[in-house]
């Protein structure tokens, strides 16, 4: 797994990090030790592809097939 921390700037000038979240691989709580999520990163069960310019013009391809998705599964009864 990766543990994420954050900052936080003290009055006097210190600081301080704390871990914020974690990511783990798989539903086993056992870690796997030929997943190296460090620099790979986490894969999306969905796979949407941004194209060049996409974004700046306010569409958003991937939070629409997200909304697309879990409305599929709340209509199949998945949600319950």
């Amino acid at each position: 797994g990766v543990i994420s921390t954050g900052g936080e700037k003290l009055i006097d000038g210190s600081s301080f990090r704390v871990p914020l979240r974690g990511w783990y691989s798989g539903s086993d709580p056992t870690p796997d030790p030929t997943r190296r999520m460090e620099g790979n990163g986490a894969v999306p069960d969905i796979v949407i592809p941004l194209r060049p310019g996409q974004m700046a013009t306010g569409d958003d391809l991937q939070l629409r097939e997200a909304a697309h998705e879990l409305l599929g599964r709340l209509d199949a009864g998945g949600g319950k």
